[in-house]
């Protein structure tokens, strides 16, 4: 099962995306179109989404924010990080 989890240890047994979302509201992130993040979405923290090795396409969205899309490529037991600060929209 793919979720979300901490990695306190610094160690990981399987690959992932370790991903931060910067923006003046929690953002929900979804990837290959499922929906993923802590409880009241993701913001200033660093959170370990486990994937499976393979490209993935990340959809980050906040209230008031431009839609922000990437594709990543993650590996076996390799984490890949992403700081991801999202645009205000135009008033």
């Amino acid at each position: 099962m793919l979720g979300v989890g901490s990695c306190m240890s610094g160690v990981w047994s399987g690959g992932g995306l370790r991903l931060r979302v910067n923006s003046k509201e929690p953002a929900d992130v979804t990837i290959d179109g499922s929906y993923y993040g802590p409880r009241g979405g993701f913001n200033d923290d660093f959170e370990l989404v486990e994937l499976p090795a393979g490209t993935h396409h990340v959809e980050i969205e906040a209230i008031d924010h431009e839609p922000t899309p990437f594709d990543v490529t993650t590996r076996e037991f390799e984490v890949v990080t992403r700081r991801v600060t999202l645009k205000l929209r135009p008033d």
